[in-house]
């Protein structure tokens, strides 16, 4: 049995429904949307070109199966939508363009690349002298953090930043820490991953600062932070 009902999608900006009610009227669609004569079709498809015109125009035509195969094939489309099956909702254009707009959104955004990452070159802490609030205690250091890698942390540019002293790489791992590389200050997250120190912003447009064991000199974790001091 034909199917009477079904729907086709323009996919054309803007986007229309074109409501296809009968097996005929997808058939007349296809035909169109192929854009060959109809001779041709019928040559293509072994049948007599009168006998394409009576399927296209007769609404009492009932063809047999292997028939709507042929001019299916003729037109280059897929036999379930021309019958209108279920399963088969989309036509075999509507499926290439499908498949492109997959392939294209796949390029556009799957294989972008990666949002721009700053590479911490620069030293990120400078040492100040503050006194040390004493709700901090164990701290004996105070310094500045100079822009928002750390956001992430709750630690904004310009913050002042309380420190413990320790030189203990393993107790301060997962901690933020102040530490010294070939001679510059960073305020950083601390992971170790093997024997290897990497410092980690809280930022994710700033990469890790990846170091060798013995690149690295830690200076202490820091236990407190104040906002950005006032100028006078």
């Amino acid at each position: 049995m034909l199917s009477t009902s079904g729907w086709r999608v323009s996919w054309g900006r803007p986007l229309v429904f074109v409501v296809v009610t009968t097996w005929q009227e997808r058939l007349r669609d296809a035909v169109v949307r192929s854009g060959q004569k109809h001779s041709l079709i019928a040559l293509d498809a072994g049948v007599a070109p009168e006998t394409l015109s009576r399927l296209l125009n007769d609404p009492n035509q009932r063809p047999s199966l292997e028939t709507i195969t042929r001019i299916a094939h003729a037109v280059n489309e897929n036999v379930g939508w021309l019958l209108g099956e279920r399963g088969f909702t989309l036509s075999a254009r509507q499926l290439a363009e499908l498949r492109s707009t997959v392939d294209f959104l796949r390029t556009a955004l799957l294989d972008a690349p990666p949002p721009r990452v700053v590479v911490q070159s620069n030293p990120n802490a400078i040492r100040v002298r503050r006194r040390v609030p004493r709700e901090f205690a164990g701290a004996s250091l105070c310094f500045q953090i100079t822009d928002d890698s750390m956001t992430g942390a709750a630690i904004a540019d310009g913050d002042l930043l309380f420190v413990e002293r320790t030189r203990d790489l393993r107790a301060a791992a997962g901690r933020v820490v102040v530490a010294e590389v070939a001679g510059l200050l960073y305020v950083k997250q601390l992971e170790i991953r093997g024997d290897a120190p990497r410092l980690v912003s809280r930022n994710d447009r700033y990469a890790p600062v990846e170091l060798r064991a013995n690149e690295l000199a830690l200076i202490g974790v820091v236990v407190g932070r104040a906002g950005a001091p006032v100028e006078e």
